[in-house]
């Protein structure tokens, strides 16, 4: 028989193992049918009732943009570097990626979680005070473990996103209580706007004392230069202008004297633009949206819940399906592994109880 007649004949045989390993197979879930149709109904019903057991959560949200507003500093930087200095880096946080991982940071957190906030009583109960180490309930002993604790527990609720096509950056944070969410959103919006506040001063007052002793050097540089051309024209009072040489060495230091005037003139500029920079104290982000109260609790998907629930009891119930035929054909087919199987795990379980009986006396 030819090769390409064993391959015809072969594949009927192919196709009846298939069927026979299909119609296997829809034995095995017809006969725990009970279990596959249970088991997903009660992971379902689990699901809804802890999501409805569960504190309902609020979350606050926010959105602002960097803004970039040291131009002139900008421009006194590309002048420096065309003189042969460079001044201190640029402007901090006008990456909104930044933004994104100052809210991570130790001091953020830190100085967040140590902020008191005030939760208004409902009716005639009293407003709750606290910071997040009282709400959190953090049950620690020392300062340093409680503080660790309560900056995990703002870390998971606390979610930054950036929006990199249009720069922005959105704030959300997660709480029992829609007060306390608006109220710790604002006060991570307040300490990320501080801390831009105290890097743009402290740059700028680098960057004036920078500019002030350049400023002072161009300040003698344009004397000089002055000096020179009051000495030629001094010198030379009649005829210069008819002296090709004179001529050209007037020209000379008349760029001298214009050349040293436009430096000084823009580092006096600087000088002026660091000054008010140092001290100004207008916001460096812009608000799109403001933190606000949560006007409902967060949805809790219980439709979705159920049916991934439902999915989970569905695979489980499978399992058990394939595992007790599994073990079924292993009794019946080698009954002394089996046996040894059985003893097995009743030692196991025996040795479980031991422990356990063990583990609460001494806890007794």
């Amino acid at each position: 028989m030819s090769e390409a007649e064993q391959r015809r004949t072969a594949l009927p045989h192919e196709a009846d193992e298939e069927r026979v390993s299909l119609v296997r197979f829809g034995s095995v879930l017809l006969r725990h049918r009970r279990a596959i149709l249970r088991l997903p109904i009660v992971f379902a019903v689990i699901a809804v009732a802890v999501t409805l057991v569960l504190p309902a959560t609020y979350t606050s949200n926010a959105s602002f943009v960097p803004q970039s507003n040291n131009v002139s500093v900008s421009q006194l930087s590309g002048l420096a570097a065309s003189l042969g200095f460079s001044l201190p880096g640029g402007e901090t946080g006008e990456s909104p990626e930044f933004y994104q991982a100052l809210m991570s940071s130790r001091e953020l957190l830190d100085s967040t979680v140590d902020h008191t906030y005030v939760i208004p009583g409902d009716g005639e109960g009293e407003d709750r005070r606290g910071t997040l180490i009282d709400f959190y309930r953090i049950g620690a002993d020392t300062r340093p473990e409680q503080l660790l604790e309560a900056r995990k527990r703002l870390s998971e609720d606390l979610r930054a996103a950036v929006q990199t096509d249009i720069g922005m950056v959105q704030v959300f944070y997660e709480s029992r209580s829609a007060e306390l969410a608006q109220q710790v959103l604002a006060r991570v919006i307040e300490r990320v706007n501080d801390f831009n506040l105290r890097a743009r001063q402290s740059q700028a007052r680098e960057e004036r004392r920078f500019v002030e002793g350049r400023l002072e050097q161009s300040r003698t540089e344009l004397e000089e230069a002055e000096d020179n051309m009051s000495e030629f024209l001094a010198g030379n009072r009649r005829g210069w202008d008819t002296s090709p040489e004179l001529q050209f060495e007037y020209g000379r230091l008349q760029r001298q004297v214009s050349l040293r005037e436009a430096i000084h003139s823009s580092l006096a500029e600087g000088y002026e633009s660091a000054r008010i920079d140092e001290v100004r104290n207008t916001p460096v982000i812009t608000m799109v949206d403001h933190p606000a109260l949560p006007p409902r609790p967060d949805r809790r998907n219980l439709i979705l819940k159920a049916i991934l629930a439902a999915i989970v009891g569905l695979l489980v119930a499978m399992v058990y399906a394939i595992t007790s035929e599994f073990l079924r054909g292993a009794r019946t087919h080698d009954s002394g592994e089996f046996a040894e199987f059985d003893q097995l795990r009743d030692e196991t379980v025996g040795d479980f109880r031991t422990f356990w009986s063990r583990f609460r006396s001494r806890g007794g």
